[in-house]
């Protein structure tokens, strides 16, 4: 298993998939600062560009946030998107819900 540099929490919400002009809802399972994961059936090549947009929550306001990205990972139950830039306040936002969230964090799990 690959080590992981930023944490994921459990992130579930419902967010908006766009791939080569047409959109799609998925149920996201996972978020971290540099990517998310979200449940789906249908299937992109790694490298295919996609952009996804969802609330992203705070105690003081909600906001949406779209953020261009790449799929890094298909996998039986849905996709992984590696973010590809934020700008600096989407950064600041995301990085104090995950950090607010922390204590849903998962565990990585390694195989024997």
């Amino acid at each position: 298993m690959g080590y992981r540099k930023f944490s994921r929490i459990r992130f579930e919400l419902e967010a908006t998939v766009m791939v080569d002009g047409c959109a799609f809802s998925v149920l996201t399972e996972n978020l971290s600062l540099t990517g998310i994961y979200f449940k789906t059936q249908r299937r992109f090549p790694v490298g295919k560009r996609a952009e996804i947009t969802f609330d992203l929550p705070s105690a003081s306001r909600g906001s949406v946030l779209t953020v261009h990205g790449f799929v890094v990972r298909n996998d039986v139950h849905g996709l992984a998107l590696q973010f590809k830039a934020l700008d600096h306040e989407s950064f600041d936002h995301l990085k104090s819900v995950i950090y607010r969230k922390s204590t849903h964090r998962l565990k990585p799990h390694f195989n024997a």
